[in-house]
């Protein structure tokens, strides 16, 4: 009668091996200490990478093409444009030619 009893049980073995329980947590601190490492390497990178990017920022040229916005338009509709210090007329090859009041 035991040996049908055995083989119908649905106990298991309740014994718990401490010393693989001990090294699986050996195993996650070492396995947290390296993320934290890379973490720390990613961190670093990032800030490298933000420097480098900030220094090519502030020594960027100006650009060659001048800035011509609409300021007015004459009464026969016109446009006239200024450069900030002088108004002009465009042409219709585009070409900038002066205009005086």
């Amino acid at each position: 009668m035991r040996s049908s009893i055995k083989q119908k049980s649905k106990f298991t073995n309740l014994f718990i091996d401490h010393e693989a329980l001990e090294r699986d947590l050996e195993l996650d601190k070492k396995i947290e200490l390296q993320r934290e490492e890379n973490r720390r390497h990613l961190r670093l990178k990032l800030r490298i990478a933000d420097r480098m990017r900030q220094a090519r920022e502030t020594h960027k040229h100006s650009s060659k093409c001048e800035r011509l916005t609409h300021h007015l338009s004459l009464l026969d509709k016109t446009p006239v444009y200024t450069n900030g210090s002088e108004l002009y007329i465009l042409t219709k090859q585009f070409n900038k030619e002066a205009f005086t009041l």
